[in-house]
């Protein structure tokens, strides 16, 4: 997954605006962590704040994310081709997959809903995937 190109299409059609870093580990939020700037807190912290989350949630989280910016809403694509890209995403994970978020979206049109911050921005989102072997952490972060 570290070179998919699943991850570069995301990274393309959303115009860098969600990132993705991924790492050949099993648990290794705290070397992603130290790649993003954004993100400001521990494994522990980062855990303390996200719970996990099923496939079906993780879904609609990155559809949404994908749909739009969290800010504004401004449409990054249509909602179909996020909904594609998003299981796209999902089924090039290594199985099993734990999934965890520091938010939630109910639908992908409405947008991500109240979340944990972990970042210094205003909104964030942030999905953390751990497989037997790679860590990723696609995340988005938006100011008004």
């Amino acid at each position: 997954m570290t070179s998919s190109p699943v991850i570069q299409k995301i990274q393309e059609l959303t115009e860098s605006y969600v990132c993705i870093y991924c790492i050949e580990s099993s648990d290794g939020f705290d070397e992603i962590s130290t790649l993003v700037d954004e993100l400001n807190c521990s494994y522990k912290e980062f855990f303390a704040a996200a719970k996990l989350i099923d496939i079906s949630q993780a879904q609609t989280l990155l559809s949404a994310m994908f749909h739009q910016r969290l800010a504004y809403s401004d449409v990054i694509m249509p909602i179909d081709q996020a909904r594609s890209l998003a299981h796209e995403f999902l089924s090039n994970l290594d199985e099993p997959a734990k999934l965890y978020s520091n938010c939630f979206s109910d639908d992908e049109v409405s947008g991500v809903g109240s979340w944990i911050p972990v970042t210094d921005r205003t909104f964030e989102a942030l999905l953390y995937c751990e497989t037997e072997k790679h860590s990723i952490l696609v995340i988005a972060v938006d100011e008004d």
